[in-house]
């Protein structure tokens, strides 16, 4: 009897890992950097995967920093400040954070910092450069993301810079643009 009670406790436990896996799986499959991916691949991603909770306040990463992990929100809210702390921008539950970094080796642009208590999902990048480089498939995807992502932005600020470009005043667009030019 003993026995037959430990297996169906097995069994439910079993069963419970795989609707967890598979709810995890639902939130990869709607971040643009994981599109495409197949179930084994999300498998192999979830194995690398960390969970971490981050209490309301902390700092999760400081601009200027090596960036060396991606993070996912699961839940809660993160929020994204410049050097001086102001805020500029929020996450919210499956936002992506940290990607671009870990595939360009740039520093961190800004500081995230939990607004309230998260549940997050980290992948540090020695990590995930291993599983790139033991599957083509998978590395291919994923840049094949990494790119569409970047193209996606770089359209963005294009967007932004021909609305302000017109309603600058006439003559100050090249001044503008040479002092932004100085800057670097």
């Amino acid at each position: 009897m003993m026995r037959s009670d430990t297996n169906e406790q097995s069994a439910a436990e079993q069963r419970k890992t795989l609707q967890h896996q598979f709810r995890l799986v639902e939130v990869l499959e709607k971040i643009p950097l994981f599109r495409g991916l197949s179930m084994h691949q999300f498998k192999q991603i979830l194995k690398i995967f960390k969970s971490k909770m981050i209490p309301q306040n902390q700092v999760i990463c400081k601009v200027g920093e090596e960036s060396f992990e991606i993070y996912i929100l699961l839940k809660g809210t993160l929020k994204l400040t410049f050097e001086d702390g102001k805020e500029f921008a929020r996450v919210n539950p499956i936002g992506i954070v940290g990607e671009m970094g870990v595939f360009t080796g740039d520093r961190r642009s800004a500081s995230i910092v939990a607004a309230t208590d998260c549940l997050l999902l980290s992948i540090h990048k020695s990590e995930l450069m291993r599983m790139l480089r033991a599957d083509a498939g998978l590395a291919t995807k994923v840049l094949m993301n990494v790119i569409e992502t970047l193209s996606d932005k770089i359209r963005h600020d294009n967007r932004i810079i021909e609305d302000l470009r017109q309603i600058c005043p006439p003559g100050r667009w090249t001044q503008i643009i040479g002092d932004a030019n100085q800057m670097k």
